[in-house]
């Protein structure tokens, strides 16, 4: 004999579900706006304001459990409501008020399948689970984000280090041509006064400017030889 399978298993599940609910309506649909029907009833159960009440729970037993669910176990109904989301609210005497978040007389739900205690945990797992995710996602963007910068970093890292290569080669180039400049004065002026005994800038102001202009004059062709071989 073959087996229902997952999904046959849940169509029954719905159907059972939406015909305990049809037989529920059924028994509480007392008063209709034409018509009075089941008129026993309203005096066992009805309607109320935030689910409906049972008046009196062994009458309840004795005429309608067997008429319309086939047993007269009131602790099965009230597992069954249980299931379906009721909530007993208050058990007095025969008295018993069963409260829903949703449904009402005006608001009933017949096709669609009931969240029950089961269906609510797997829903409060899918809820960690989406917060998880989303808490992944934004992870992933601020990663994303710290790459960014610091492959931004990096680069000017690297430019900041080139810069400061330059540096050094300008300055040890300004260095050079400045020692370069004075062996060619030096040498200039000695072609030009041979040996001169003491500083060049001890020389009397009087012959300073005269002095000043025939060096500058001489070490002229030097200079531009210089630049052309640096």
């Amino acid at each position: 004999m073959l087996q229902p399978t997952k999904d046959e298993f849940k169509k029954i599940d719905t159907k059972q579900r939406q015909k305990f609910l049809k037989r529920l309506y059924d028994i509480l649909d007392v008063r209709s706006i034409k018509i009075i029907k089941n008129p026993d009833n309203f005096e066992i159960i009805r309607w109320s304001e935030g689910g409906f009440v049972i008046w009196n729970v062994e009458q309840m037993k004795k005429y309608l459990l067997p008429q319309h669910f086939k047993h007269n176990k009131f602790s099965s109904l009230m597992r069954q409501l249980n299931k379906y989301g009721f909530k007993i609210k208050l058990k007095e005497d025969e008295k018993a008020y069963f409260t829903h978040p949703t449904i009402r007389q005006n608001n009933r739900e017949i096709k669609r399948t009931f969240k029950d205690k089961k269906i609510n945990i797997n829903q409060e797992i899918q809820k960690e689970l989406d917060l998880l995710n989303q808490e992944l996602i934004c992870i992933k963007t601020r990663q994303c984000q710290l790459n960014k910068q610091m492959q931004i970093s990096v680069k000017l890292m690297l430019k900041l280090q080139q810069y400061y290569e330059n540096l050094v080669k300008t300055a040890y180039q300004s260095m050079t041509f400045t020692n370069n400049f004075r062996n060619l004065m030096f040498s200039n002026q000695q072609k030009i006064f041979g040996q001169v005994d003491g500083d060049l800038f001890m020389v009397d102001s009087i012959n300073y400017y005269t002095i000043s202009l025939l060096l500058i004059s001489s070490f002229k062709p030097f200079l531009v030889t210089f630049q052309h071989k640096i």
